[in-house]
């Protein structure tokens, strides 16, 4: 059972079991932003992998570029064992490619708790 958990984690919702499962609204901003028409189930997952991501930043701080980052935590997903399944690198890979170029002014502010935390704006459009 816990290998099955890795290779496919169910995240917590917010919204309760019986509700469904919706990506955040800034995920859903990028996307559009970039022309992506995902279902909501792709978008709800991809909005998984890049809070995933988000927490791994916030692990190695804002000492490290966001491009070295990314592929530290790319490498980090590599080396898991059990491996993970790949269609989901795939797709924790691909969000991150369209996280990079959705995104401007990567920065680190405190939160209201006194953490560093990343912070970006979603771009309106992206250009080809």
């Amino acid at each position: 059972m816990e290998d099955a958990a890795r290779n496919n984690p169910a995240p917590s919702t917010d919204n309760g079991s019986d509700q469904p499962r919706v990506a955040k609204p800034w995920v859903r901003n990028l996307l559009a932003g970039q022309g992506f028409d995902l279902p909501d189930e792709k978008q709800f997952w991809w909005n998984v992998h890049l809070e995933a991501f988000l927490r791994y930043a916030r692990k190695r701080g804002p000492e490290i570029p966001l491009e070295q980052i990314v592929a530290d935590h790319l490498a980090g997903l590599r080396a898991e064992e059990p491996p993970i399944t790949p269609w989901r690198f795939e797709q924790v890979r691909l969000a991150l490619q369209v996280f990079e170029r959705g995104i401007e002014h990567w920065r680190w502010e405190t939160d209201a708790h006194g953490r560093l935390t990343p912070r970006f704006r979603i771009k309106c459009s992206v250009e080809s």
